[in-house]
């Protein structure tokens, strides 16, 4: 995953869609989970997905339901709230 390493940003954000499956397969999320943490970043993702979301908290993923959530998560950290 070349475009891990390469970003600057300290987070890896995938925001997930229903109709691609990559991410609600466990080899594949595990798979993804190493890249980023090979390349010092954190994974996250954006999702409605029960499943997604069952998934990332078994493997210590950060996500959030949608991207406002994230918004609002980032714009509070940014300001120290």
């Amino acid at each position: 995953m070349s475009a891990l390493r390469a970003s600057e940003d300290p987070a890896a954000i995938f925001v997930d869609h229903p109709s691609v499956s990559v991410l609600r397969n466990p080899v594949n999320l595990k798979l993804l989970q190493s890249y980023a943490l090979e390349a010092q970043r954190q994974l996250v993702l954006v999702t409605n997905d029960s499943l997604l979301q069952s998934l990332a908290d078994e493997y210590g993923i950060l996500w959030y339901h949608d991207e406002k959530q994230l918004r609002e998560t980032l714009t509070d950290a940014a300001v120290g709230v």
